[in-house]
């Protein structure tokens, strides 16, 4: 259910917190440490994963920063159409 972090998702977080506003990314919601989206970005850049998620494509959302980094992510219709489920 969890995933221990390791060497490669602590190298990806580094550049993906230059893809981010800086000031959302030191905004008083993430002063503790990044919050979870950038983990899951970085999670699978190392692990070649592709992302499904219902965010919107606005800055720092995660389909937005995917894009920039070129990590494939699906919304979750798309991603059900990919895999075949029919509705």
């Amino acid at each position: 259910m969890f995933i221990d972090i390791d060497d490669c998702q602590r190298m990806e977080i580094k550049k993906i917190q230059k893809k981010y506003n800086p000031s959302y990314w030191n905004s008083e919601i993430n002063k503790n440490g990044p919050w979870a989206d950038p983990w899951l970005i970085a999670l699978s850049i190392c692990e070649n994963l592709i992302l499904v998620t219902d965010e919107g494509n606005s800055e720092n959302s995660i389909p937005y920063i995917a894009n920039i980094l070129k990590v494939k992510c699906l919304g979750r219709i798309d991603f059900f159409r990919e895999i075949g489920v029919k509705y």
